[in-house]
């Protein structure tokens, strides 16, 4: 038995040394290699040129080509033959050289059996300057993995790919996770052909971009983040700081992206988040949230949503905010539908509109149909609001435009309430263009006009508004920078406020002139004006009795950036002239009041404050340190500060002080008009003043004495005066006048001042009492002195000199310089009283006539039962009517009318009271 054993286990084995040994010799002989690939390679149409190895250790085939699908310099297989047996293979090594693979060319199959791989491992897996075909594509790459285990997924941290593609080139390090690729590159780089194919809108390209991928058999994922991008066409537009995340689904053959990013255009700044979908098929979707972070005022949004989807036979869009909503839509990529609607977009986006209309709400709605090619677009577009109703058509074409639009205010509503809208309602606006020829067609009841441009950008028109004419002439380029020479005359300003309707109905005043404006008109980005405005005469003429004029009226102007310039000025009015060479500066706030920054007169006087014409209210100040004022008869020196404060038609205050520094005044009182015959009649047109609210409050000093001069007159005066008013009632006249020297030549006479005073008390009538001392000095050298008291209407006169000589002889030193009784020698006192009062009447009557420039046909001197004197002065005006003076014991005013040779009507007017009489006289003589 155990002889049986033992022959047995030594033959098994010997067969077991044979059978290894034979094994051993296939796995390691290397024909054994050449074998199993002539029989299993060739067969299998992969074809090589050599063959290297051993099945033990690996092997190596040297230009392997399999059909048209792969082909390669060298592959080379290491693995451990020994981790077959335990069903865990360990390849040490994988590496290609020049491997080509083109998967275009792989057939197709529907053989959808699943067969299970046992888990190996890859220790390294390396293929060099290897190339890839997908959809024609040509991918080059470098790999390297290391550690590749497969345990039904595919698992490492170690993966790393050099790839250069017609897409992009990149420097990849990955790992992959579960059958999922996840990497990243710091060095990806587009090509060339990708920018100039796709992407030639971008001015330039990133140097290169920061990306994660992430890859697996559902999904390709990118990430990445663009710091700016600038279109190639508009520098000023551009892509900043985004960051994007496409996925591309590789079952549906859909890419998903999803990008947050700021906008910019010029200083404009939005921020987006955008969503998008799109497929192989071309069916597409995206929606985008836009938020307006740095935009003007004047856009009437801050944010707004939008959504377009369709596919390649249709397209959809809406976007919309809180206050309008935009549609577009087309079912061939041909033809447009585009509507627009709103119904309460606010105004006040617009800055430069009154506060009353910025409140206000407006609802448009439009629609047009836009044709791609040949493009075209017709539409129409309607609004309305409590203002106006506009409804427009309009046409465009590469080679014609036309806008026709009807705009109808509607008068009821309060805000035109203070306006005659029927001048400019309706208003009808027509333009057209074709051949770079255009015309525009304005009509407005009292507003007509016609502009009309040529090929080369000139512009030309004319037009009226009621008796008003423009002319213009100018360019325009097509960045909309505009030049223009404007020239309005308005031939009679009368007869255009009556053309207008602008005069108030309650003001009888009459405006009349002649205005002539030449302006130069600039619009790039902002306007600019600059005007020089004439005016031969400017009048307003208040009654028959009193008119107003302004002549040779010229001012020099500019408007800019909101602000108003006058650089000079000059104007007349009667023999005054008005002007300034200094700058002045006028603003215009958002509300459209005016703050006068600065505005001189006299290149001294300067006034500042506000304006606010639609509130009517004005705060002004005129100041200044030092002015000079000249005329033909005042030449002065002052300074002043007033203070001008008006609310509306409720407060009216003017405060302040005038002081004068020195100076001479030579002005004597003169009319503007003379009584003539039917000055009766005409009296009948002076207007009755109105009611007014002004307070005012204007004291005038003077730091020296004044000189006022004039042929017969040569004083040194103070004036210590206040003008005051209040509401409802005239000026009054407070404070005094100092005379502190001074002569009067009269008749060859010199009379000398004294220190005196005229006393202002604020009475209805200017009538100041009298605090005067005169001194005349005879040839032979008496003194004669006159005092004037009591008030200017009822003056009261005491003459003495030194040494004391009688009243008569006074009287005749002051008429013919000698004495009474010098003259005249008569016994009887009261024939000699007589003959003397009719000297001293010869005397004042002489001396009426010559200075006072009034013709006195008779004066008596009268002897009152005191024993004081009095006069009685006539005066004829014309055939019919005669006034007579008479001041004795009571003043008197008689009017005499003479009805026929023998009727007479006396209005007497005197202290006590006053009467009408009617006298029938025969003899005419002395009357």
């Amino acid at each position: 038995m155990i002889k049986s054993t033992y022959h047995f286990l030594h033959k098994t084995t010997i067969a077991l040394i044979l059978i290894l040994f034979v094994i051993t010799v296939l796995l390691t002989h290397k024909y054994t290699l050449v074998f199993l690939a002539q029989n299993f390679l060739k067969t299998n149409d992969i074809a090589y040129s050599k063959v290297q190895g051993t099945l033990f250790d690996g092997i190596i085939l040297y230009d392997v080509k399999y059909k048209d699908i792969l082909h390669a310099k060298k592959i080379q297989l290491n693995y451990k033959l020994l981790s077959f047996i335990k069903f865990k293979p360990i390849i040490k090594k994988i590496q290609t050289q020049q491997l080509y693979i083109n998967v275009d060319k792989i057939p197709h199959t529907n053989n959808k059996n699943k067969f299970a791989l046992i888990p190996f491992i890859i220790l390294k897996l390396k293929l060099n300057k290897s190339k890839i075909i997908i959809d024609k594509k040509k991918y080059r790459f470098d790999l390297e993995i290391t550690n590749l285990l497969y345990n039904n997924t595919f698992n490492t941290n170690n993966l790393s790919i050099k790839l250069k593609s017609y897409y992009a080139n990149a420097a990849i390090k990955a790992k992959i996770v579960d059958n999922t690729i996840i990497g990243h590159s710091d060095d990806v780089t587009l090509t060339n052909e990708v920018h100039k194919r796709y992407l030639n809108f971008i001015k330039a390209l990133p140097p290169s971009l920061s990306v994660d991928l992430k890859l697996n058999t559902e999904e390709i994922s990118l990430q990445t983040h663009l710091p700016s991008l600038q279109l190639a066409t508009k520098n000023d537009l551009g892509i900043y700081d985004q960051d994007l995340n496409i996925k591309y689904d590789i079952k549906k053959k859909s890419f998903f992206a999803r990008s947050d990013y700021t906008l910019a255009y010029q200083n404009y700044l939005s921020t987006i988040h955008q969503e998008t979908t799109f497929n192989t098929k071309g069916e597409y979707n995206a929606t985008l949230n836009v938020a307006l972070n740095n935009f003007p005022k004047s856009t009437p949004f801050d944010c707004f949503d939008a959504n377009i989807s369709g596919n390649p036979d249709y397209i959809h869009l809406d976007a919309n905010s809180s206050d309008f909503f935009l549609n577009i839509s087309s079912n061939d990529y041909k033809k447009y539908q585009v509507k627009v609607k709103n119904e309460k977009l606010k105004l006040s986006f617009l800055d430069s509109l009154p506060p009353r209309i910025k409140e206000h709400k407006i609802a448009f709605n439009a629609y047009s149909l836009v044709h791609i090619s040949p493009f075209s677009m017709n539409g129409v577009l309607h609004t309305a609001d409590e203002f106006a109703h506009i409804n427009a058509t309009f046409k465009y074409t590469p080679q014609q435009k036309q806008l026709a639009a009807q705009i109808e205010p509607i008068t009821k509503t309060d805000f035109y309430k203070n306006n005659n809208l029927q001048l400019l309602s309706p208003i009808a606006f027509n333009y057209q263009e074709k051949n770079n020829n255009s015309i525009i067609r304005i009509n407005a009841n009292r507003l007509q006009a016609f502009i009309k441009k040529n090929e080369k950008n000139k512009l030309e028109g004319y037009g009226n508004f009621a008796s008003a004419r423009f002319n213009l002439n100018g360019n325009i380029n097509k960045q909309m920078h505009i030049n223009l020479k404007l020239y309005t005359s308005i031939p009679s300003i009368k007869e255009f406020l009556q053309d207008t309707n602008l005069s108030l109905s309650d003001d009888k005043t009459v405006y009349d002139g002649r205005v002539n404006i030449n302006s130069n008109i600039h619009f790039n980005e902002h306007l600019s004006i600059n005007s020089n405005i004439k005016a031969p005469f400017l009048s307003a003429k208040t009654d028959s009795q009193n008119r107003y004029v302004l002549k040779d009226v010229l001012f020099k102007t500019s408007y800019k950036n909101k602000k108003i310039y006058i650089y000079n000025y000059r104007l007349h009015y009667k023999e005054q002239k008005f002007y300034s060479n200094k700058i002045s500066s006028i603003y215009i706030d958002h509300n459209i009041s005016l703050h006068i920054e600065k505005f001189y007169v006299y290149d001294k006087l300067v006034l500042r404050g506000t304006i606010d014409p639609f509130k009517s209210r004005m705060k002004l100040n005129l100041h200044s340190d030092k002015f000079s004022f000249h005329t033909h008869d005042i030449d002065v020196k002052a300074k002043t500060n007033i203070n001008i404060n008006v609310e509306n038609t409720q407060k009216q205050l003017i405060d302040g002080n005038i002081t004068l520094l020195e100076g001479t005044i030579s002005y004597q009182p003169q009319h503007d008009y003379a009584i003539s015959d039917d000055d009766i009649i005409i009296i009948q047109d002076i207007q009755k003043q109105k009611r007014n609210n002004l307070f005012l409050n204007l004291h005038i000093d003077a730091l020296k004495a004044i000189n006022y001069k004039t042929k017969e007159i040569n004083v040194q005066f103070i004036p210590q005066i206040t003008l005051k008013k209040i509401a409802g009632e005239k000026v009054k006249l407070y404070g005094k006048v100092i005379i502190v020297d001074g002569i009067i030549n009269t008749q060859a006479k010199e009379f000398t001042f004294d220190r005196s005073e005229l006393i202002f008390s604020g009475e209805k009538h200017l009538n100041p009492e009298l605090n005067i001392k005169l001194h005349f000095q005879t040839i032979d050298y008496k003194d004669i002195i006159i005092r004037i008291s009591n008030t200017l209407n009822s003056p009261i006169l005491i003459f003495s000199s030194n040494p004391a000589m009688s009243q008569n002889d006074i009287m005749s030193y002051i008429l013919f310089n000698e004495p009474a009784n010098t003259l005249f020698d008569n016994s009887g006192a009261t024939n000699k009283t007589s003959i003397n009062y009719l000297l001293l009447g010869t005397g004042i009557k002489t001396i009426f006539n010559q200075t006072t420039g009034i013709h006195v046909d008779t004066l008596n001197i009268l002897n009152n039962e005191n024993g004081t004197l009095g006069y009685e002065v006539g005066a004829r005006l014309n055939k019919k009517i005669r006034i007579v003076y008479k001041n004795d014991i009571t003043s008197s005013m008689i009017l005499q009318y003479n009805l026929g040779r023998s009727l007479r009507v006396d209005v007497d007017v005197h202290d006590t009271g006053q009467g009408v009489y009617f006298i029938y006289t025969k003899d005419f003589k002395g009357f």
